[in-house]
This record gives structure tokens, sequence and C-alpha cells, in this order.
């Protein structure tokens, strides 16, 4: 019965052994067949991206299929698994953007097609919003920077007076451990509590006690001291750096600013008046943004609301003052440059010829700079200085469309020099235009027009009214009228 039993529990503990193997082999296939789904995961994306990089038929063929694949054949797989689309496939393409928050590349594609804003207006929010950020980094960095070195100055002092302190707390340390030394040979303790003595000697204990204690706290200060003083240095560079950089980045965004604020570029009025509400909106909150009250001056300049953009351009200089430093001479020049522009809007030479000198001073190779002096010099009447001013300024920028329109409608207008050589300027203007102004094409057609060439002249008529905005067709009439000192034979409706 025993050798039974015995039998019997061997036979279990062998049947327990056989299935703990099978579990194990289990395991180990499950684990083989894990890796095996994972390589061919892999070698499929690997496949994906070969197919990506490679022939653009391949390609269309797998992200456009000609017919809807069955759930068995989801993106052609053979073996009917239906492949997971990939990480990349799932995230949505990032927005690119510039240093100024400016939209660019694929992502100033699919701004354009957004019919909420137009690409200056999501322009314009994107420098004001750089700005901002810009602005409250620096702001930051200067607050920093002065509790740094306010810090760092205390921590100096406080370790340069360390050893005449440590000196004198010990020397006073000692003479009071020698007095009560005294009073103890004395038997001071023995008497009444009460005794002037007695109350002497707490006195003088308690004071030892304190002295011994500042001694503890003045080591450990000698202690700390070093390295708190290095750690601060080592920040301070940090912040030092940091403000070192931020020079560059403000005028590269004083240059992003000025190539929209300026009446050079032509603005539709709907956009202005979205721009100046984005302004106005942000000065309300931080109103010595100097850069976001200039575009809004201009916008008001654009607007022909002279008084207005005068305001914002002097109020900026007030709120400069004296300050001479690189920045805010660029952003002085810019107002002042402003105040010009509206003095040449409202045919007040006096002004005008101020605010030109002024704006002379900080730059004397400035390309608007030399066209308003070519403005006033065209208001004042001297067509042969203003020619030569507007050739000036072509020989600053030789890529800008704006000094040779302008040039050829002086000659347009005052005959000062052949008309052929308006029509060779008005076809450089359209030629180095990049961003489509009708203004140049009207000056283009106004040559054809006083040079008789008619059939030109209808030709660029029809362009025009094909491709000038529905806000612009008012102003290209009135331009156009005002350059051939007639009504255009065929308005624009």
């Amino acid at each position: 019965m025993t050798s039974a039993k015995i039998r019997d529990r061997d036979g279990h503990s062998e049947r327990v052994r056989l299935r703990a193997i099978v579990l194990i082999i289990a395991f180990l296939v499950t684990c083989q067949s894990g890796l095996a789904m994972q390589e061919t995961g892999v070698d499929r994306q690997e496949t994906d991206t070969k197919a990506i990089d490679g022939d653009e038929t391949k390609a269309e063929a797998v992200q456009t299929p000609k017919k809807m694949p069955a759930e068995n054949e989801v993106d052609g797989d053979a073996k009917g698994e239906a492949k997971l689309p990939t990480v990349d496939a799932m995230m949505p393409a990032p927005e690119k953007r510039n240093l100024f928050g400016e939209l660019i590349g694929d992502g100033l594609d699919s701004e354009k097609s957004s019919a909420s804003a137009s690409p200056m207006l999501q322009r314009v929010k994107g420098l004001v919003e750089r700005t901002s950020t810009l602005t409250s980094e620096y702001t930051t960095m200067q607050s920093r920077l002065k509790e740094i070195t306010s810090g760092l100055q205390e921590k100096t002092v406080a370790m340069k007076g360390l050893p005449n302190e440590y000196e004198r707390a010990t020397l006073t340390l000692v003479n009071i451990q020698l007095k009560l030394g005294r009073m103890r040979t004395a038997n001071v303790l023995s008497m009444p509590p009460n005794d002037p003595n007695v109350i002497a000697y707490r006195q003088s204990n308690l004071q030892a006690q304190q002295l011994e204690a500042e001694i503890k706290t003045m080591i450990a200060q000698s202690k700390a001291l070093p390295g708190q003083i290095q750690s601060m240095k080592n920040e301070l560079g940090q912040v030092q750096n940091k403000l070192a950089a931020f020079p560059p980045q403000c005028f590269e965004l004083i240059a992003s600013w000025d190539s929209v604020s300026t009446p050079l570029r032509w603005l539709s009025p709907s956009d202005l008046k979205a721009i100046g509400a984005v302004c106005e909106g942000h000065l309300a909150q931080y109103p010595d943004a100097h850069l976001v009250k200039l575009m809004s001056g201009y916008s008001h300049l654009h607007l022909k609301q002279n008084r207005k953009a005068v305001d914002h351009f002097e109020t900026v200089l007030k709120k400069l003052g004296s300050a001479s430093d690189p920045i805010s001479s660029s952003i002085r020049f810019k107002a002042t440059l402003g105040l010009a522009w509206a003095a040449i809007a409202e045919q007040d030479n006096d002004l005008a010829g101020k605010s030109i000198a002024d704006a002379s001073r900080f730059s004397k190779r400035d390309y608007e700079l030399a066209l308003v002096k070519g403005l006033l010099l065209q208001l004042r009447g001297q067509s042969g200085s203003a020619f030569d001013q507007f050739r000036r300024a072509v020989s600053i920028n030789k890529e800008s469309p704006h000094g040779y329109r302008l040039a050829s409608n002086l000659v347009l207008k005052t005959q000062t020099r052949d008309l052929n050589t308006a029509l060779a300027l008005a076809k450089f203007a359209v030629q180095y235009d990049e961003s489509n102004d009708w203004r140049n094409q009207v000056t283009l057609a106004a040559c054809y027009k006083q040079l008789g060439n008619d059939e030109q002249f209808e030709s660029e008529i029809q362009a025009l009214h094909e491709n000038t905005p529905e806000e612009a067709k008012s102003q290209m009439n009135e331009m156009l009228a005002d350059l051939t000192a007639t009504q255009p034979a065929d308005p624009v409706e």
C-alpha cells in the first residue's frame, strides 16, 4: 500500500513537471511570435518609407487606391492584416514660423487658404505676438539682472567683512569667558539669586552663548558664501549672454515691422482697419509697445487719417525721450520718417523738410528716406532735383519697384525726361514687383497711353480689370486719370 502511494505521488510529480515544461514552451513561442510581429511591423514601415521616397506612381498607388479595399485588404496587405496608420500620419503637420512668428512655407500656404483673415493681417498678428514675447523676455531678464547684481553685491560685501566680524566676536567672547571665569573663582554662583553679581554673571553667560552661536553662523557663512557668490556669478553671466542676444533679435524684429509699416506698400482698407484694431487692442494692454504704436500710426496714414497718425508718431518720440541706444535710435528714425510721410500727405512742405532733416541725422543712406526727399522736391516744383533723388534711391536699392514707379510718375506728370524714360522705368517697376502691386501696372498703362500705344494700353487695362482688388479699383482710376491728365477710356468698375 505504501509502495502504491509512492508511485502515485511520483506520477503526480511527473505530470506537474510536464505541465510546467509545456507552459514554458508556450511562453517562449508567444515571445518569438511577438518579436516576429514587431520585425514585420518594422519591415512594413520601411516598405512604406521606400514607397514615399521612391517612384511617385507607386506612392500614388498606395495613397489613392482606385477601388475601395475590402476589410481584409487595408493598404494592400496581402495577408489580410489591417495595417494601423503610423504616428507621423496621425499627427497634424506643425506650423512653420520664423523668428517673428510669421508663417512661412507650408504654414503660409495653409494660412492663405483661411477665410478668417488675410495673410497680411496674420503677419501683423504674428509680429504683435512676437513683440509681446520679446518684450516680456527682455523685461524679465532685466529684472533678474538687477536682482542678481544687487544680491551679488550684498554677498560680496558680507564676505569681505566676515573676517573683521569674526575677529571682533571672537575677542569679545574670550573677554567674556575670562570674566565668567573670574566670577566663578569668586564663588558668585553661591550667592543669592537676586544678588547683582549673580545677575551680571547670568547676563554675561547669555551674551557668551549668543556670541558662540554668532561665531558658528560666521563659520558656516565663510564656507557657504564662496559657493553662493560663484553660483550667482555664473547666473549673471548667463543672463548677460541672453541680454546680449536681444539687440540682434530686436533689430530683426524692427526690420520685419519696417516691411509692413510703410506707405510704400499698398494695403487694402479692410486689412488696415483690422490691423489697426489688433494694434490698438495690444496697446491698451501694453501702451509702451513702440513698434506696435508705429504700425498703428502707419495704418492711420494709409487711411488718410493723418492727424491720428501724427499723434501716434509724436507719442513714440516723446516716450523715447533722450535715449540714444541703437534700438531707440532705430525706432526714433521710423517715427520721424512717419511724421515726414504725414507732412507730405498734408502737403506741408515746412514740416516735411524739418522731419526729413531730423531723420537724416539717424540715417544718410536709407531707401525710404530718399524717396520721401524726392516727393518733397516734387511738391516744391523742383522736378529735376526730384528725379535725381529718385535715381539716388534706386542706387540704394535697385530691386525695389517703388523708386522706379515714383520716378516714372514724375516724368509722366512733369515731362522732366523723355516719355521713353518713363516707360523704361515703369517696366523696371513691374519687373521687380514681387507683391503684384497694381500701382506699378497703372504706371505702365499710363506710359503706353501718353506714348499713343493704344493697343498696349488696352492690354494693360484689361489686365488691371482682372487682377486689381475690388477695394483698389476706385484708387486705380484716380491714379490713372492723374497720370494721363484725362479720365481713363475704360474705367474699372
